[in-house]
């Protein structure tokens, strides 16, 4: 008896954030990397996750680019993508010039607005809430992470978040990384089901 394959859904997931959530970003991997393998989803989907960081699919950092241009030419861009996971907590990252020469405040922001602009792209926002450890006066790196902090307060009031008192953009608070594994897996599974 011969047995027939359907095609399988591949799903290109990309998931952003500044450098200060990396346990979160291993959360979200571990439970993307299981989730195709889940009796209700098995031999019915399959995911292509896109990381700067992911160890077995990141890209080549050429001394010769910024980062993000980097992350642009290595990996496809999030408008490519089928859906964006987007985590914060206490700082939004690097500023940036587009080589169109506007400016962002981080890379992970040109990503998001990268993918808002995509009608095929489902984003999803993670705000950790819990007060960040910025450290002590004394430290070498208090006032940058103070300046990081105040920058993403700014960045979730400006009107990609709220316009004229109105909320235009949700998104998903959590106060620890527990509480971002219990959310994300509940949330992945139902954004993956649609």
């Amino acid at each position: 008896m011969t047995q027939s394959f359907e095609t399988v859904p591949y799903l290109n997931v990309f998931l952003s954030s500044p450098g200060d959530v990396p346990e979160e970003r291993a959360i979200a991997r571990r439970i993307m990397n299981r989730l195709p393998n889940r009796p209700i989803f098995k031999g019915k989907v399959a995911l292509n996750i896109i990381a700067w960081d992911d160890p077995a699919g990141g890209t080549a950092m050429p001394a010769s680019l910024t980062p993000q241009e980097a992350i642009k030419r290595g990996l496809p861009q999030p408008s490519d993508c089928n859906i964006m996971i987007v985590i914060l907590y206490s700082r939004i990252g690097t500023p940036l010039t587009d080589s169109d020469g506007k400016r962002y405040e981080s890379g992970t922001h040109w990503e998001l607005m990268d993918a808002l602009g995509s009608r095929k792209t489902r984003t999803y926002i993670y705000r950790r809430t819990a007060e960040p450890d910025l450290g002590t006066i004394g430290s070498p790196d208090f006032f940058h992470n103070v300046s990081q902090y105040q920058r993403l307060q700014e960045f979730f009031k400006s009107e990609i978040f709220v316009k004229d008192g109105q909320n235009m953009r949700p998104y998903s608070a959590y106060k620890t990384p527990a509480e971002f594994e219990a959310l994300f897996e509940f949330n992945f599974e139902q954004i993956v089901s649609e």
